[in-house]
Parts: structure tokens; sequence; C-alpha cells
């Protein structure tokens, strides 16, 4: 196709001469070939099985009065929300999965009729069949069900062999057997309080329930319940496949009209009727005799809804649902001839009402009078296939398209006419009739018109977008905003603000010279006198911070975002916020560029150009709040105004949904638990949970705000969480007198003890004083001094004075010692061993020094601030001696004494050589004239009485020792003390 065009071209040129003429012949073979059939087409929300509907052939559609969307499908009953399809089958209660019919009564009762001979309703979350619902239960249904239709007088029932009137005192009667021929019923309704009307056999009757008048004969085809309308002022229904009559005495017509074969047909207003056929969904004015609409052409439509919003709703008989996003937005879909999609990044108009769009792949596009054409940039220099025409401008005849690195200028009967001298171009705008600004990707040119191969650099470095005004020149890039002054300085302008160190994106000026700039990240900044006046982005209600194209017009400005188009209206200083998105009927969210053009709104998306009448747009909503579900700890309950839950175990969930098609799930739900929060909660989720709530009286409210600012009505439920009997008044006021009592229990039992305690010290402490006396009496017993005293006598009489002298004084010194220790219950280390030394040289020199002995203390033990119970060790050394060292036969006699530290005990370890304990008892018995010492027993029951009030006891180990034959070889004790500082603490 190519190189046939450019075959075309060279010898269009060869055979013409004169300049005019070839060159229009040339523009009128380029368009010709570059034109393109573009689809206009409305935007539709699309709902398959994917999304959750039951099944994809969808033969009815209805709203019930709460606001509930049904659909029968093939597969199955579906109930949508505008947020969640629940979809019911035979598990649930259906009689067969495949519905055909729906319909509701006076009662809100929603009947369907399946393709079995069977009936259902639904009604407060249950279906009701001939199963398990007495009055379905007394209809015999013969047929399948062909029509419901309801009066003063009941529900009338048809099965195609008869009916069935359901009367409001609930008596079922069947009537028509006899009058109407058997499987002959096609279609009943109402037409007033009194009177139904059906037709039957290729006739048309009206009853009254009790007789039958016959109205009309008409053919009627078969399976023409659905494809008939009758009421007091139209008769309509198809005689054949093709042919829809209409007829009515009202307005005195009588005529036939060809249309596709019709699915189901319905009555919209006094000159409207809708068509849904094989090709699609016709409005069709039968005054006229002209179709006003059409919706998806092409396509199976089985029926059609209007919703209590406004909005249209198609099912199909193959593809689902579809809901129409606006009936005042309407899409330009452009495509090549290889059907690769355009998108659309600039718009412009000019003064003959022709719309220019700057296209992917380098193409134009030009609309006149919605007859739309592609112009192509390609040709035998240009490189534009494969690149976007980014900006197009329009002055007077004369079109400038930047495509890449290349200028082009389009006049009427000319091609498009290349000029590269460029990189790659960013936006391009007239200075003048005869100059151009030029943002590129690599500085700021001007450019004239005649000699747009040579440019002028105004400013070096990478640019996003421009304004030129008065002489000035703002433009963007990635890292803010600057100006360009007529004197050629530079001025950036991020000391205004920090909002403009952001990649700009666009740049326009308002009538009251306001700068508009839209940032990559920050939204939309609005400048005046080198200030910030305005800024909006998410926090105050633009769709998104992602500004990329702005429009200024009258008392507002259209921000377009890559989150769908906002508009901003101004008024006595104050501002609000209108969104606008794919969901209201936009070919995408993300806009490229926005044009206003009067009251028309155009915005190049990527799934090309949208387009409405700003004012004919409608914000009829509305926001109906339904409780779908309450769940406690998992288990269904019904909704009441007051829940009472258990304590501890009490998790409630809460399923609910705010119904509003038209907001397309955009709905904002608020909410706050009284009695445990005072503030008001938001979020878009359908759903809340409270875990193990405290024990109080609660008060939850709820209530949604739908995308068009709508507040929905608020639920309110009282939710009781009763307190456990430990938290009960009367609990706690006898656990305060329990409390009390046993307190006071517990201070006189505490007093006793401590009285006890304190006698029992006493006792201890006298018991201790009568100990060391015993013990203090038992070391300085008669019989010790006496030995003393003969021991100095024997001294004397064998003049050996210095001897006796030396003993004199040791046998002082120890009384002197025994006396000061006496009256101390603990002694230093030091004071200790200065003790037992004296005593063992006293004894060493009475004996005649028979034996010998050591005393040692190991280092880590600091004497004299290291204290232990006083004058315990004498009588285990006595004892060592006198009946173990004593009785040995030889003077080699040895006593060792050593202290030692571990942990936080002093370890005293006394060990003889002497005979042993058996023989010294053998001795003590056979010989009563041995002195009997009671000092160790007397110790251990000092010992005693210390540990029972300490909490480091204590302890004495005596052992054994024998020699390589088992003989005795002396005695060992081992003594372990607590530790007592200065303070005579334990440590």
């Amino acid at each position: 196709m190519v190189a046939l065009y450019n075959r075309m071209i060279v010898q269009f040129t060869v055979a013409f001469s004169n300049t005019s003429l070839r060159f229009c012949l040339l523009f009128l073979l380029h368009n010709f070939i570059s034109s393109r059939a573009i689809a206009q087409e409305y935007s539709y929300k699309h709902y398959d099985v994917k999304d959750g509907l039951a099944g994809s052939t969808v033969y009815d559609i209805h709203q019930d009065r709460e606001g509930f969307i049904w659909f029968a499908t093939e597969t199955g009953l579906s109930r949508f929300d505008g947020t969640h399809f629940k979809n019911f089958t035979t598990k649930d209660g259906l009689p067969d999965n495949t519905i055909l019919r729906i319909y509701e009564d006076s009662r809100g009762r929603v009947w369907f009729m399946p393709f079995k001979n069977a009936i259902c309703y639904y009604r407060q979350g249950k279906i009701y069949n001939q199963q398990n619902d007495p009055l379905l239960k007394k209809i015999k249904i013969e047929e399948f069900v062909t029509g419901i239709a309801e009066n003063k007088k009941g529900i009338l029932l048809s099965d195609a062999w008869q009916f069935h009137l359901i009367k409001p005192s609930g008596a079922v009667t069947a009537i028509g057997q006899e009058v109407i021929p058997k499987n002959s019923i096609l279609k009943i309704d109402t037409i007033d309080a009194e009177n139904f009307c059906f037709f039957s056999a290729y006739k048309f009757y009206t009853t009254d329930t009790e007789s039958f008048v016959l109205k009309d004969s008409v053919k009627v085809i078969r399976g023409g319940a659905r494809q008939s309308i009758v009421n007091d002022r139209i008769f309509c229904l198809m005689t054949s496949e093709n042919a829809l009559n209409v007829r009515s005495a009202y307005y005195h017509l009588d005529y036939s009209y060809t249309v596709p074969p019709v699915n189901a047909m319905s009555y919209l207003n006094d000159s409207i009727i809708c068509l849904n056929t094989t090709q699609g969904t016709f409005l069709f004015n039968f005054l006229r005799r002209k179709i006003e609409k059409r919706f998806l052409e092409n396509s199976n439509v089985g029926d059609f809804l209007i919703d209590e919003e406004g909005g249209y709703w198609f099912t199909t008989l193959n593809n689902g649902v579809y809901r129409l996003n606006s009936p005042f937005f309407k899409n330009i879909h452009q495509a090549t001839a290889g059907a690769q999609k355009l998108a659309v990044h600039d718009l412009q108009k000019d003064a003959n009402g022709v719309l220019w769009a700057g296209c992917d792949l380098g193409y134009v596009q030009k609309i006149t009078n919605n007859s739309p054409q592609l112009i192509s940039l390609k040709n035998q220099v240009s490189k534009a296939k494969g690149h976007a025409v980014i900006s197009v401008q329009k002055r007077g005849d004369l079109l400038v398209a930047a495509c890449s690195d290349t200028l082009y200028t389009i006049r009427p009967f000319s091609l498009p006419r290349p000029f590269r001298a460029y990189n790659a171009i960013k936006q391009v705008v007239f200075k003048n009739d005869s100059e151009l600004v030029i943002a590129g990707s690599n500085a700021i040119y001007t450019s004239r018109l005649t000699q747009l191969n040579q440019h002028k650099v105004l400013w070096m470095g990478r640019t996003t977008c421009l304004l030129y005004r008065k002489g000035e020149t703002y433009f963007g890039t990635l890292n803010g905003l600057y100006l360009l002054r007529s004197d050629s300085i530079v001025d950036h302008l991020d000391a205004i603000s920090p909002l403009l160190r952001t990649r700009i994106t666009a740049i326009k000026e308002d009538s009251n010279g306001i700068i508009w700039v839209t940032s990559g990240s920050e939204g939309v900044i609005g400048l005046k006198d080198n200030q910030v006046k305005w800024h909006f982005n998410e926090s105050n209600g633009l769709s998104s911070n992602t500004g990329r194209c702005v429009a200024i017009d009258t008392g507002c400005i259209w921000v377009g975002t890559d989150n769908g188009l906002n508009r901003i209206n101004f008024h006595n200083n104050t501002t609000s916020i209108t969104q606008y998105s794919s969901a209201d009927g936009l070919a995408a969210d993300m806009i490229n560029t926005v044009l206003i053009d009067g009251n028309m709104v155009y915005a190049g998306t990527p799934e090309g150009i949208s387009y409405f009448d700003k004012t004919v747009q409608t914000s009829l909503s509305v926001c109906k709040l339904k409780m779908l579900n309450i769940a406690i700890n998992g288990k269904k309950t019904e909704a009441a105004n007051t829940i009472n839950l258990q304590y501890g175990n009490n998790s409630i969930r809460l399923d609910y949904v705010a119904i509003s098609f038209k907001s397309a799930a955009h709905i904002v739900y608020n909410y706050r638990l009284k009695g445990l929060d005072t503030a008001w909660k938001t979020t878009t989720q359908t759903s809340l949970e409270f875990i193990s709530l405290p024990p109080g009286q609660y008060a939850l409210e709820l209530f949604a705000v739908n995308k068009f600012g709508l507040k929905s009505n608020q639920y309110t439920v009282q939710l009781l969480v009763p307190a456990p009997y430990w938290q009960t008044t009367w609990f706690i006021i006898g656990c305060v007198l329990v409390s009390m009592l046993a307190t006071a229990f517990i201070f006189t039992g505490r007093n006793r003890l401590m009285r006890r305690r304190e006698q029992a010290k006493q006792q201890v402490e006298q018991q201790l004083q009568e100990l060391e006396q015993k013990a203090l009496r038992a070391q300085m017993n008669p019989h010790f001094i006496f030995n003393c005293m003969n021991s100095i006598q024997a001294f004397i009489m064998d003049k050996d004075i210095m001897s006796a002298n030396k003993y004199i004084s040791r046998f002082a010194s120890l009384i002197r010692q025994t006396l000061n220790n006496s009256f101390q219950p603990f002694i230093s280390v030091a004071n200790e061993v200065k003790y037992i030394t004296t005593y063992v040289n006293l004894e060493q020199m009475r004996y005649n020094n028979m034996f010998s002995y050591v005393v040692h203390v190991d280092e880590d033990i600091i004497q004299d601030e290291v204290f232990m119970p006083g004058m315990m060790l004498q009588p285990y050394i006595e004892n060592a001696i006198r009946h173990g060292i004593h009785h040995r036969n030889d003077d080699r006699g040895r006593v060792d004494i050593s202290f030692n530290k571990k942990d936080n005990y002093i370890i005293c370890t006394i060990r003889d050589n002497g005979i042993g304990r058996k023989n010294a008892q053998i001795i003590k018995t056979n010989d009563p004239r041995e002195y009997q010492s009671h000092g160790m027993q007397l110790t251990q029951e000092r010992i005693d009485l210390m540990n029972k009030n300490a909490k480091h006891k204590i302890t004495v180990a005596i052992t054994d020792h024998t020699d390589k034959e088992g003989m005795a070889a002396g005695t060992g004790i081992v003594i372990h003390f607590p530790i007592f500082n200065a303070d005579k603490q334990e440590l």
C-alpha cells in the first residue's frame, strides 16, 4: 500500500505542471489513502463471570426496592450491589439453575421463574420454594411459568396452561382451564387495579379473574412472551421475526417497522420503547417512527434496565452484562488500517470548528462535523512513522504539528511539509503570526515560519512544556519551573515554593493572570504575583497528584491526571472539585490533553478522544446503606437494634454495602463505636470487625458518602457486653469486705507472728547468753585452771622462774581475751587467731612441747574486716590436744589450723595426728578419771540456735583419718562460717 501510494504521488506530480492543481490532487489523494473508519461509541463497564456474575448468558434484569440489581442467568441467579455479586443456585433453594424471568410484587418479594416447571421467591435473605413454603405448595405448576402480574385482587401467575391467582388472604385459585387452550399463554400483564390482560393462541384477552373478554386477534410469533408491549395507549408486538407492529387508537397509529430479531422489548415513556435485539439495543420513537439511539451494536442483547440513578444496563445472551457509564459521554476510538489504536496527545480547534488531534505513529486526526479523517505525516523524507505527534497548533489556515525532531506545516490542498532542524520537540506555540516558540529536549528555540529550518536558541537545557505571554516565556523542566524574561535573564522559580522544584508537565494562563502549572507529583499550582495562590492535590480533592495537563474555562479550570479529569470551580473565594473517570464515560483515566470549546469538553486519552457537554451532566445519584450480614464468633445472627454479646468471646463482624452504581465503588464509609471512641473514622472496606470488646454499652454508627458527596442513611446498632461476675457491683463490694476482713486477719496474725518472733528471738538471745556463759565456764573450768596452777608450781619448784613467768603471762592474756570476747557475738578473724594461738601456746608449755602446731590464714581473707562468731574453735582444738595428741607415746604430735575463703564462707579446718576418736572413747570409758569436756556439745547447741534465723548456715563436719595400714591417724574437723562484715551483717 505504501509503495503504491508513493508511485501514485510521483505519477500525479509528473502529469500535472500546474502547481496549485498538483497540490490539490496530492492532498486529496493523501487524505483518501490515510483516512480510516473511526468508531464513535459510548463507554461501558463490562461484568462477566470473572467479575462474579453467575453466568454469561443473562435472560432478565431487575432492580428491587432495596436497590439491588438481580440477573437471571442460565447457570444461576446473581444479586449485585455495585461492589459484590452474591450468587444463588439450587444449593440455596432455587428449583433450577436456569432462571428466565424476575418479578417483584408489592410486598417486596422477588419472584423467579425458572426453566423448570416451578416457582420460587426471595425474601429477607432466604429463597422460598414449593418444598419449604406453605403458600407455594398450594400451586400446581403444569408447565414452565411464563409471567406474573399483580393488582389489588392478588398475584396472577401463568404457566402456559392455566392461571393461578394468589389472593391477598393467601388462598390460591386455578382459573382459565376451560377457556384458554393448553400450552398457549404467552404473556400476562396488569391493566388496572381490577383487570389483567394476556396473549393466548393469537388472541388478546382481558380478565377480571372471573370472566375473559376477547379484545383482538393477532398473530404473535411463538415465544413472544417478552416481545410485546401492552398498556392503555400503545400496543406493540412482533408479528414476524423482523416485523415490529405498532398499534395505538390513542395516537392513531397502525404500522410495521423492520428491525433485527427482538429478544425483548419494554416501554420507557410516552414516545420511546426499547428494543433489545440480536444487533444491539435500539431506543425507538414510535411516534416519529425513528431509532433515536443505538447501543452495543452487533451485540445480542437480552434485556435493558434504567436504574434509579438513570444508569443504563444491558444483558447479553453470550457476553455477560454491560453498564453504560454515561449517555452524555461519547468516545472516538481511532485506529490505523492495521487496527492499531492511536493515543491522542494534543487537541486544537480552529475558527471553522474543525478539531485537530495529534496522535501516535505520526498521525494527525482532523474531525469535521463528526466526520473524522487521519492524515499521515510520513512521506519520502520524514521518519514520522513510529513517533507520536506531541503538539499541534492552528492559526488561520496553517496547522503546525510537532513529531519527534520534526516540525510539519499543513495548509489546505497541500501535503504536510517537514522541517527537521531540532531535537525531540515537546511543545510548540505561536509567538505571533510569523514566529514560533519551541520547547525541545535540549533547548528553548524561536523560529520564523518562513525559515523553519533555522532557529535561535534562547536557553540550553532539557524542557518539557512552555507558555509564551507578553514577551516572557515560562517553561518547565524535570527540575521545576523557569521564567525567561524579555531581557534574556532566566529565573528558576523554585524560590517561590518547593512545589515548583518538581517535574512540570503543562503551563497555562487564565483571564485573571494566574499561571496554572501541573506537576508530575504535586498536582496543580496557581501562581499570582510570584506567590502560590492555589494548590490542589489528592489531600483537597484532586483525583491524583500526577498532573498531566490543564485547560482554562470560564469560572473554572480543567486538570487532567493519570487518574481522571478534574473540574475545579471557583466561586466567591471558595472552590469545589468534580471528578470524571472512565466510570463516568471517559475512554480512559489517563488524560493527556484537554480542550474546552464553549460548552464542549474534549479529552485526549490513550484510548482516543472523549467529549461531552458540560452543561448537561447530571449528578443524580443515590446512596443506600445496606447491612448484608452480621456474624458473632463466625456464626450469622439476625439483624436487630440491640445485639447482646458474651464477655471474652464476643468477636462481631458486620458486612455492609452502600448501593450507588453511578459511583462505581468510589464510596467512603464513616463509622465510630461510641463508648469506645467518639472520633469518626473512614474506610473503603465493606466490613468491620471488632474482637473482644471490653464490658460496656456501645453504639456503632455507620454511614456512607458516595462519589458525588451524597450521604447515605445512618445505620446504628447497640452492642451490649455484660461484665463478668467478678466485675459486677455486688462482687466488688463482697471482695472489698472480704479484703478488709482478710487484711484485718492478716494484720492481726502478722502482729501475733511478730510478737512470737520477737519472743523467740529474745529466747534465742537468752539461750545464747546462757550458752556463752556455759562455754566460758567450760573454757575456764576448774580442772583447766588447776592444771595451769600445777604447771606454774612445777616451773617454780624446778626453779625455772623464766618459764613460770612466761606461763603466768600467757595464762593472764588468755583470761583477759576470754573475758573480752565473751561480750562480743562476733569477733574478727584476727582476734580469733590471736585467741587460739594464746590457748595452744599454753597447752604446748603444759605438755612439755610434745606437739607442734601451725595456724595458717589465706591471703584472700582480710583478717581485720572479716568477722565470725567468737570463741567457737577453742573447744575443738582442746579436744584435739587433750583426747588425741595427749595419748600419743611420743612427742611428735601436731595440730594444723587453717582459715580459707570460698564464696561467702570462711572454712576453718582443724587437723590433728592423735590416736583418733575411737581410741580416745575407749580410754574415756576405761578411765573414769579422764576429764569429760562439754565444750563441743555447748558449741553445737550454740550453732543450732544461730542457724534458726540465719540466711547462710554454720556447718560442722568431723572426719576420722587412717594410715595405709588402716590404723587411726588423727581427726579432721571442717567448719563453714558465713562471712560477716564489721556491722555484723552477712555478706
